[in-house]
Order: C-alpha cells, then structure tokens, then sequence
C-alpha cells in the first residue's frame, strides 16, 4: 500500500507540471479577409427548404453544394425549442445564413438584433 501511495505521489508531482507549448505558423497579417471568403465560396451553391417544427412552427435547413450544412428547427440564439411562428419568418432567417456564408462568415450567426428583426415583421 506504501508502495502504491510514493507512485502515486510521483507521478502527480511530474504530472503537475507545466503543459509543453505548441507554436503554429500564420499566414502573413497583410492578407485581406475577402480572399479567404473568396476561395471558401469559390463554386458553392446554397440553397434553404423551410421545414415544420414542433407545435405548428417553422425551422429551416441549409445546404451547401448539396450537402446539409445547417439544421434548425427552432429560433437561433432564443431559450428553449419553439420555432418560428411564420414561414416567412423562417424564410428571412435562412436568406440571411446564406447571405453570411458567401460573405464567408462559417459558422454563420444571427445576433439578438437580427432575430428581433425578424420576428417583429
């Protein structure tokens, strides 16, 4: 049990020690924004279909080149599960995903204000 307890106490002392640091190169600070967002979108087709959520509410799901790139059944960044209470609620929220994704913003948000907008209409 001694025995047990001294390899114990080892290894948590040179385990305690300070993490090994990792460095990574970055690509040069003068490269705009725009390029990478350029070549993230170069040849991609998005589209949306508006789909039913729970309690007679509307979500939406987003594709990129096809592929299903984001599902939502309910509204972004609210407390709990409830969906848009409107289609064309729904509508706007996906025009405006994709609107950010060929903008090159991924993973896309809608801020507090956007949704309020949205849901005001």
């Amino acid at each position: 049990m001694r025995a047990i307890c001294i390899v114990l106490l080892t290894l948590l002392a040179f385990g305690c020690g300070k993490p090994k640091e990792t460095t990574a190169e970055l690509p040069p600070q003068d490269t705009p924004a725009t390029d990478s967002a350029a070549v993230v979108n170069e040849g991609s087709s998005y589209r949306f279909e508006i789909i039913e959520a729970p309690e007679k509410t509307f979500g939406y799901d987003v594709y990129k080149n096809d592929a299903m790139f984001i599902h939502q059944p309910h509204i972004p960044g609210m407390p709990g599960v409830r969906g848009f209470d409107r289609e064309d609620q729904a509508k706007k929220a996906a025009e405006l995903m994709i609107d950010k994704m060929k903008n090159g913003v991924v993973p896309p948000t809608l801020s507090e204000e956007e949704i309020a907008a949205i849901l005001k209409n």
